[in-house]
């Protein structure tokens, strides 16, 4: 008799990769991460935030930033990058989010 099981282990982050070029939407969306987290420097951390975030702010905050600068046309455009962008610098360990609040790692 054979048994197979499947255990899903907590693990931090992938330590991001320095050698990584960013595409311009990307670093742009970066940039704005960082605007919006010092819009956020006085506030208290929020629980749900890691002790080793380097700053944190509000979802809407970094897409409100991002939108502004952010090169496509129409709004749905700027949208639509934004979110493709904030997922390749989730899944590359330059940030983090959780619900509706996003942190540089």
């Amino acid at each position: 008799r054979r048994v197979t099981t499947c255990v899903a282990v907590a693990t931090a982050a992938p330590a991001r990769s320095e050698k990584r070029k960013l595409s311009s939407n990307q670093q742009i969306v970066l940039n704005s991460l960082h605007e919006a987290v010092r819009g956020h420097e006085f506030a208290p951390r929020p629980a749900s935030i890691p002790q080793h975030a380097k700053g944190w702010c509000s979802v809407e905050a970094w897409r409100a930033a991002a939108v502004r600068r952010l090169s496509q046309t129409s709004r749905r455009e700027k949208t639509q990058a934004f979110r493709r962008s904030m997922d390749m610098l989730i899944v590359s360990g330059f940030a983090d989010r959780l619900d509706d609040l996003a942190w540089i790692t």
